[in-house]
């Protein structure tokens, strides 16, 4: 019975750190959106970011940590002039570890 107890507080567990990586991206998608066409405040974007994050972009690059992230995001507005983030086809694994991945609904993409 205790086996069965732990497995479960370790599934749930599982579903509260895919359900927290789905609300990040989500607000992520927010505020990028919202500082694009709404002049919003970049800092509300970086705030979703890890200090030492790393975001990588097949058309933008690769940007690591907080600096790197603060030049995109003051350049981006004159790479776009809208934008308008749907969260589709998301994929999110969770690692043994703990470590959370997410993994984009393109083939091949990971």
């Amino acid at each position: 019975m205790i086996h069965k107890l732990e497995d479960s507080e370790h599934r749930l567990a599982q579903f509260e750190d895919i359900e927290a990586v789905r609300q990040l991206k989500c607000e992520y998608a927010r505020c990028l959106d919202a500082m694009i066409n709404e002049n919003g405040p970049a800092q509300a974007v970086l705030d979703t970011f890890s200090e030492d994050a790393t975001w990588e972009s097949l058309h933008f690059g690769v940007y690591q940590g907080y600096a790197q992230l603060s030049e995109l995001l003051a350049s981006y507005k004159s790479k776009i002039s809208f934008s308008l983030n749907f969260m589709m086809n998301q994929i999110i694994e969770i690692s043994p570890d703990g470590g959370r991945r997410l993994v984009d609904g393109r083939p091949g993409h990971r």
